[in-house]
């Protein structure tokens, strides 16, 4: 049974299997929601624990050499691994 907030009607007799049944569903639904949080938990914490790259400020040759290149490269690469592993 899921919960039903209109039970019990008012002015009617107490049915302990009808209250019972209540309880079971917003015991149900308080699981539920302490799986999610739960869950919400763990992802933020994992979040907080990613590594961050530093702004991608290269100082480049005129005319630009490869080593500018290579290291536009491997920022991007940095980046892409970083959000790839990145949990949702």
């Amino acid at each position: 049974m899921t919960y039903d907030p209109t039970l019990p009607q008012e002015n009617t007799p107490l049915d302990a299997v009808q209250i019972r049944a209540q309880f079971n569903a917003l015991k149900a639904l308080i699981d539920l929601q302490a799986g999610q949080i739960a869950a919400l938990q763990t992802a933020l914490a994992n979040k907080s624990q990613m590594v961050t790259l530093a702004p991608l400020n290269p100082t480049l040759h005129e005319p630009p050499v490869r080593a500018d290149l290579y290291a536009i490269r491997d920022y991007i690469n940095a980046l892409v691994v970083q959000l790839e592993t990145t949990p949702d």
